[in-house]
């Protein structure tokens, strides 16, 4: 297993595509405040970048390099039939699944999510982290993010593994992520019902969006202050729906991947 492991890592390491996605993570923290006037040189602090929704953006550019990550981590190779080499060379199946999707895991939610700590990272040691919003509320709401990438993972990896390709992974899981963003809006529009658990990326839009503010005199300024707690029951919420579902995408994926030599 581990060598499949190592075998994925090098190819994705040797992807141009993959510097890409990295380049632009790096690099779009700093060009967001540019589009963003309410975003001064004196509010670039940690917490304004979270009460302009700045972060909302980065974590939408995250889930499409976690999109684009985890489906090239499972099937990147899958033109050239490697998987057939690694069965001739002996590998279990089990294994050879496991480490696929242990690279896609490690790509599209590990490494993504170190990736949405890099800008508060970066502001908070330049500018300081700001009176908007409570460090470990938003600190707190960022660690949960992690469960709506593991199943926003889960579900790449299984339509990668579906449609044996990285590329229609891609292109399948943005269109129906255009689609249900289009119903969602239509429930919000007629039936003024909110989609947040339903979705992944709305899930995690909403755990790094602070709701609830109120506006504070402090030193002789009017600062708005945003309620960044989470409530009990949309943590055990997130935790349960996310991780039933990625385990629901994962046994699927599991069962498509072993019937594959019989096709």
């Amino acid at each position: 297993m581990f060598n499949i492991i190592r075998s994925q890592n090098y190819t994705l390491r040797r992807d141009m595509v993959v510097w890409i996605v990295f380049i632009t993570l790096i690099v779009t923290p700093f060009l967001i405040p540019q589009y963003m006037p309410e975003l001064g040189a004196e509010g670039l602090t940690v917490s304004a970048y979270f009460a302009t929704q700045a972060m909302d953006f980065y974590f939408f550019v995250i889930y499409f390099c976690a999109l684009i990550l985890s489906c090239k981590a499972v099937a990147s190779d899958a033109s050239d039939k490697t998987i057939n080499y690694e069965f001739l060379a002996g590998h279990n199946r089990n294994r050879i699944f496991c480490g696929r999707m242990l690279t896609a895991f490690l790509w599209g939610v590990v490494i993504m999510w170190l990736f949405s700590l890099y800008p508060v990272l970066v502001y908070e040691l330049i500018y300081g982290w700001g009176r908007e919003t409570d460090r470990w509320g938003i600190l707190f709401r960022i660690t949960m993010t992690l469960f709506p990438l593991i199943r926003i993972c889960a579900f790449n990896v299984l339509l990668a593994s579906l449609l044996r390709s990285a590329g229609k992974g891609i292109a399948v899981s943005y269109a129906m992520l255009m689609a249900g963003s289009l119903v969602a809006s239509v429930l919000q529009e007629l039936y003024n019902k909110d989609i947040i658990l339903e979705l992944g990326l709305t899930n995690m839009l909403w755990l790094i969006s602070p709701g609830n503010h109120r506006n504070v005199v402090i030193d002789g300024k009017s600062i708005t202050v945003f309620d960044t707690a989470l409530s009990t029951e949309m943590t055990v919420k997130t935790i349960i729906i996310s991780l039933t579902l990625a385990m629901v995408y994962i046994l699927l994926a599991y069962a498509e991947f072993k019937r594959r030599d019989r096709d």
